[in-house]
C-alpha cells in the first residue's frame, strides 16, 4: 500500500501518470481520491464499448463510488485512453437496491 499526497482532488492526467509508475508485477491497482478527476479518468481509460454502466459512469460518479476497469496486459505503463474494459460501476444507491431486493 502507497500513500500518493499528489492525487488529492487532482486532474485525470496527473492520476494516470501516477497510475503508470506503478511496477510491472502489479495485477491490481486501486485507487482512491476526489472528483473531477477520478470520474474524468474513469471516463477516459473506459470511453469505449456498450456497457450500460458507462452511460451512468458519465453522467454522475458520486461520493463512494467504484468502478473496476479491466485492461489487456499486465503493465500499468501501457494504460491509455479509451484502453480499458468498464466491468463494474457501483455507486451507494445501485448497492442499496439489490440490498432491499430490487
Amino acid at each position: 500500500m502507497r500513500n500518493e499526497p499528489q492525487i488529492y482532488k487532482a486532474a485525470a492526467s496527473v492520476i494516470l501518470e501516477v497510475a503508470r509508475e506503478t511496477g510491472p508485477g502489479v495485477r491490481s491497482l486501486l485507487l482512491v481520491g476526489h472528483n473531477p478527476g477520478l470520474q474524468d479518468l474513469a471516463v477516459k481509460l473506459a470511453s469505449h464499448g456498450r456497457n450500460p454502466n458507462l452511460a451512468r459512469l458519465r453522467r454522475k460518479f458520486p461520493t463512494g463510488a467504484l468502478a473496476v476497469i479491466d485492461f489487456d496486459g499486465d503493465r500499468c505503463k501501457a494504460i491509455t485512453e479509451g484502453s480499458g474494459d468498464l466491468e463494474r460501476f457501483e455507486t451507494p444507491k445501485s448497492i442499496g437496491r439489490r440490498a432491499e431486493g430490487e
